[in-house]
């Protein structure tokens, strides 16, 4: 079962079978009539109008889920909705071909319309970058099995810890870092969290480790605590980090902000979960407890993409005692379930101030000055959904005195391309700045 769950989807031969397969269906759907019942002209007449009535249908369904009613909460790139395009106007020719049609030839567009589903669901997630696996496609945490492998008396900080600026690595020191999967319980906010991922660096795994800065990360909704190591590569630059600074890096916790992959609690209080205390006070108290970590709120950040880009400015900006870097990607001015209506009603018992004084802008108004806050706010280039918002938020905090970095990926959406280059960069550089530099002979 584990080795069909960790079938690459994103590349490799299962892509290329698919890709292959579809085509070869394609071709055997178009050039094989029906029946017998249907004429040579009279299916070239078919699949033409099968190919306009999708193009049609296509533009039809673009209109309305992307521009009326903004299904997606997004603007998708052409690669995929040259996908979603191609898959409409291939199923709609199947369905043309259903008409007059073989017992077996409608046995085999069943099995037509499966391989072409298929394919255009992997392409689509190709360009958006968020599943690599079957695992992660269906929110199983490819950690899950883990156990972390510090026990908590090593991890207690105590006076004896050695410090960034006297620690040497062993020679048994691994070579790289260690993700685990760990529950936090909600123990003051009662919020009900899956397990969240952590990732202990080389210098961690030793006997006698330094304490270390922390960076919580919040992954994207829908999504698992996994996508912010594995879709937004969290877990290479720690690592290539580690290798090239002796073993140092920071420790990386990403926990559960959601409940489930599809809620979205806003990181705030409220009926649909204590989403706030749960990260601005179990998570922390929990990693205080269980992680050695540095405990100056300089040495802390927060970040994430998308849903969780939106969660790290509020809460950055909230918490500046808590959190004394953050790093906003992709995400949005709004902390929304839906309408304002809908939102104020469900989330915060009808009371519009309420509403108000949780949006991303006001927390930065309400928290003017700050001082030695670093923001990181990243967008992707072509994101028309989020990119202006993005700018404002980012003129917002600097005008709020904190000092930020806001940069564009090129040639990128809403997507976890811009999540992955971004994280990259943004978490590098907040690397830098906690000078992870080992001790020399």
């Amino acid at each position: 079962m584990n080795a069909l769950l960790d079938i690459n989807i994103a590349e490799g031969p299962f892509v290329f079978v698919m890709y292959a397969l579809s085509i070869l269906t394609v071709v055997a759907l178009v050039l094989i009539r029906p029946s017998t019942r249907w004429t040579h002209s009279g299916w070239v007449v078919g699949v033409s109008w099968g190919i306009v009535t999708g193009s049609l249908l296509t533009l039809a369904l673009v209109w309305w889920l992307i521009y009326v009613t903004d299904t997606f909460g997004l603007d998708p790139t052409w690669v995929t909705k040259a996908f979603f395009a191609a898959g409409v106007i291939v199923l709609t020719v199947i369905v043309v071909g259903l008409w007059h049609a073989t017992w077996k030839r409608r046995l085999a567009s069943v099995g037509a319309a499966l391989v072409v589903v298929v394919t255009v669901a992997m392409g689509i997630n190709i360009d958006f970058g968020q599943y690599s696996t079957i695992r992660s496609t269906l929110g199983i945490s490819e950690f899950a099995a883990e156990s972390l492998p510090l026990p908590v008396a090593t991890a207690v900080p105590t006076a004896e810890k050695a410090t960034i600026a006297t620690w040497r690595a062993p020679a048994s020191m691994p070579a790289v870092g260690r993700v685990s999967s760990v529950a936090i319980p909600g123990t003051i906010s009662g919020f009900v969290a899956r397990n969240a991922v952590v990732y202990l660096p080389p210098a961690a795994l030793t006997d006698n480790p330094p304490l270390l800065p922390v960076m919580v990360l919040l992954s994207g909704q829908p999504g698992i605590p996994d996508d912010m190591f594995n879709a937004a590569g969290a877990l290479d630059v720690a690592n290539k980090y580690a290798a090239t600074h002796g073993g140092l890096a920071p420790i990386i916790v990403a926990p559960d902000q959601l409940g489930s992959r599809d809620a979205n609690p806003m990181c705030i209080d409220s009926p649909l979960g204590n989403s706030a205390t749960y990260l601005t006070k179990d998570v922390p108290n929990w990693i205080r407890a269980n992680l050695g970590v540095l405990p100056e709120r300089s040495k802390w950040a927060i970040g994430g993409f998308s849903q969780g880009g939106t969660c790290a400015i509020q809460l950055g900006s909230s918490f500046p005692a808590l959190f004394g870097s953050l790093i906003d990607i992709s995400g949005e001015l709004d902390v929304s379930i839906g309408s304002v209506a809908k939102t104020v009603k469900t989330a915060f018992g009808g009371d519009r101030a309420r509403y108000d004084a949780a949006q991303p802008l006001a927390t930065l108004s309400a928290g003017t000055p700050f001082k030695d806050t670093f923001a990181t706010f990243a967008v992707g280039a072509n994101d028309h959904t989020y990119k202006s918002g993005q700018q404002e938020a980012a003129a917002a905090a600097k005008a709020a005195g904190m000092k930020t970095d806001y940069f564009e990926v090129a040639d990128s959406a809403h997507d976890w391309t811009t999540a992955a280059i971004a994280t990259d960069r943004a978490l590098t550089a907040t690397f830098a700045r906690w000078q992870l530099t080992p001790a020399t002979d």
